[in-house]
């Protein structure tokens, strides 16, 4: 299947749609992402990122996105460019431009990403930097950062019990346990 330069090669990540189950979409590593309605069996929608133009020869991979957990039309994807690691976060109704981009990775691309499940205007990343980032998502800005480790972090989530306790898997071998001490809103 093709739309726009072409179809999607090797899939990167894929993600449920958190309110609605029959809405799967999945990132490639040739910059094209899917939204897909498995009720339909069909693309709902499918743009290229990270690039200037559907004709860009130098678009850049997708390597995680994942769904807003409050807003079902929001996706955050990251890049795949070890030279820019940018999050964007788009609308699936409106896929011209990205709502919000995220820059604060400086090298290596984004391996792993973790929405607050009782807050998502927090987001955690890690990437191949050895930066482990948690994001404000409604302005953009960096609200804190875990303490690097000799190798970089793979995986990050969020405890569901307990706000603001995190768990970060490493190469070190390692799962790092911290309280980075966000407020859960209230009850």
């Amino acid at each position: 299947q093709s739309a726009g330069s072409g179809a999607q090669t090797e899939v990167s990540f894929v993600s449920w749609n958190p309110k609605f189950q029959h809405i799967l979409s999945s990132t490639s590593y040739n910059g094209i992402t899917v939204v897909w309605d498995l009720r339909q069996q069909k693309p709902v929608t499918r743009w290229l990122l990270f690039s200037n133009s559907f004709a860009d020869s130098n678009r850049r991979r997708c390597s995680v996105l994942q769904w807003n957990p409050d807003v079902s039309t929001q996706l955050i994807i990251a890049s795949d460019d070890d030279n820019s690691p940018a999050l964007r976060v788009w609308d699936v109704r409106k896929t011209i431009s990205p709502v919000r981009e995220f820059v604060g990775h400086t090298k290596g691309r984004v391996i792993a990403m973790s929405w607050c499940p009782y807050d998502s205007s927090f987001l955690l990343t890690c990437a191949k930097d050895n930066r482990t980032i948690c994001w404000d998502t409604i302005s953009g800005e960096v609200v804190c950062e875990l303490p690097a480790s000799t190798n970089w972090n793979f995986d990050v989530h969020w405890y569901p019990k307990i706000p603001g306790v995190i768990s970060a898997s490493s190469f070190d071998v390692k799962v790092g346990i911290y309280n980075i001490e966000v407020k859960a809103p209230n009850m």
